[in-house]
């Protein structure tokens, strides 16, 4: 692909040559990536029907979340609507979609949404499988490492669900690392409540497609039996899991974090996402804690400070004898480690109101399908007859439903308050010449074609690098120390000289006796 662009799947130019002279024969893109799928429920056109207040939200999704790659469904683009948002977020996202054939704004349709703050390589195609209803996309995430994603649209229908799983396995698809989207059917009866087989064909149809792929749903295989919902009819209390994520199995141990989220984008669904890990990547560690810098003037931390303070001091004054347990350096590590639990701790109790209600419905939402999922169990009865057994398992159907009623409620207030701070921020020091208007402006530099030449393995030809960190370590010592003994400078070249030449245009308006006594020092000190 080094070379030349890769066509898109209407033929024309994918977006990818925005980002075309960032990265040629380096790649940059971080060594996670989250990668999610979403329906978003149409296109949300604006007043002029151009502009798309959900497409809004879906950048500040993306963003937020530090999600790499989205898989979006029932997406409604065509063409002049995808140019158009283009030019809005060109320099922020990728978008590759494929339409519905007959009805691209009204129906169907399904896209990649590519953040280019976590994407950097331009290197990636995509491939029409089934217009409006399934692409593909082949990412060259590192050197030596591709990535190819599959996202579906399940029809509705019994039938056409399970023709469709079919028709994609005989596309000979070749390797597909992750296959996602909205599935419009489950495979187990424990992903609905209340409690339903989905047609035997599409299952069956829909399973053979995983097998022949070799890949399994990889949030069920992390939470076992757990329950977990990613929509919810909006006239009844019942809930199922259509939008997943399946992984394949090789790669299964590079993938952590599955989880369901709300988004507050404006969409009935939920959003599955999971991060993906380049092991051969550099190990990078935690790092060291620090306190969040809106504590320094945060009036209860402050008077807290100082009273630690006032202690340390008088701590270190009473000290009159130094011994091994006593002494001005273990008084001090005490004063740290208690000015970092008072901060963790006024962190903790700063947690915004709504985020806190957020957690506290969140945990009563896990712990009555606990519930659920524990009597349902106990009772094993047919499927038909779970929802009417003396009424708790109703009542607990009901009590779901309107947990995640208001935690879809507060999610989306609380992205519209992320929007509107963003909105103040950008008021405020958008026309400003201040570190967040510098940050928002800076490209930074790219690297040389040939890497970081302090990290190449000694007498490498062509460059080795390790990504193990203490080696790295080892490797950028060895290299400064060798660069004691080395002179930089060719044969015949004195010091005395290039200092003179480098000096001559401040010299030349000096007067001859200050040359004199000049050119007496640079003697003294420079001898060839």
């Amino acid at each position: 692909m080094t070379g030349q662009v890769p066509r898109g799947p209407t033929g024309h130019a994918p977006q990818s040559e925005r980002l075309a002279g960032q990265a040629r024969s380096r790649f940059k893109n971080k060594a996670h990536l989250r990668i999610a799928s979403l329906n978003i429920r149409g296109f949300g056109a604006g007043a002029d029907h151009s502009q798309s207040p959900k497409w809004m939200k879906i950048n500040q999704l993306v963003r937020e979340n530090r999600i790499a790659i989205l898989a979006v469904q029932e997406t409604h683009l065509n063409r002049p609507r995808v140019d158009a948002l283009d030019d809005l977020f060109g320099d922020l996202l990728v978008i590759e979609h494929s339409p519905d054939p007959t009805n691209p704004t009204g129906a169907r349709g399904v896209a990649f949404v590519l953040n280019k703050r976590m994407i950097k390589t331009p290197r990636y195609t995509v491939k029409e499988v089934v217009p409006g209803r399934a692409i593909l996309l082949d990412l060259q995430w590192t050197d030596a490492r591709n990535v190819r994603i599959l996202n579906v649209y399940g029809p509705n229908v019994p039938a056409d669900n399970s023709r469709f799983w079919t028709d994609l396995q005989d596309a000979d698809l070749g390797r597909i690392d992750l296959l996602l989207g909205d599935f419009n059917i489950v495979k187990r009866r424990i992903d609905r409540i209340p409690l339903r087989a989905d047609d035997p064909n599409a299952v069956a149809a829909l399973t053979s497609l995983a097998t022949h792929l070799s890949v399994h749903d990889g949030w069920r295989s992390t939470h076992g039996d757990d329950k977990a919902f990613t929509y919810m009819h909006g006239s009844t209390t019942s809930q199922s899991r259509l939008d997943r994520i399946y992984i394949r199995n090789a790669i299964r141990k590079d993938a952590d974090n599955w989880d369901i989220r709300e988004t507050g984008v404006g969409t009935d669904h939920a959003m599955p996402f999971v991060d993906l890990a380049d092991r051969r990547a550099p190990f990078v560690a935690r790092g060291r804690w620090t306190m969040p810098k809106h504590l320094l003037k945060d009036q209860p931390m402050i008077t807290t400070m100082r009273e630690l303070a006032t202690k340390l001091t008088s701590d270190l004054r009473a000290i009159t004898e130094r011994t091994a347990s006593h002494n001005p350096q273990t008084v001090f590590a005490r004063f740290k480690a208690d000015l970092a639990a008072a901060a963790k701790a006024r962190a903790k109790a700063k947690v915004p109101k709504m985020e806190r209600r957020l957690e506290a419905l969140r945990a009563d939402r896990k712990a009555t399908l606990d519930r659920l999922k524990n009597l349902e169990a106990a009772i094993n009865v047919p499927s038909t007859k779970v929802h009417a057994n003396g009424g708790s398992i109703a009542d607990l159907h009901r009590h779901a439903a309107i947990m995640q009623e208001r935690i879809a409620d507060l999610e989306t207030k609380r992205f519209e308050f992320a929007r509107k701070a963003v909105a103040v921020n950008a008021l405020t020091h958008g026309n400003s010449l201040t570190k967040k208007w510098i940050r928002a402006n800076y490209t930074p530099p790219d690297f040389e074609e040939s890497g970081i030449r302090e990290l190449r393995e000694n007498g490498s030809d062509p460059p080795r690098y390790t990504n193990n960190s203490k080696r790295m370590a080892e490797i950028v010592r060895d290299f400064y120390n060798d660069l004691q003994g080395v002179d930089p400078l060719p044969d015949g070249v004195c010091h005395h000289d290039l200092i003179e030449a480098a000096l001559e245009p401040m010299t030349a308006r000096l007067p001859n006796t200050d040359k004199a006594k000049l050119a007496r020092k640079l003697t003294k000190a420079e001898v060839c």
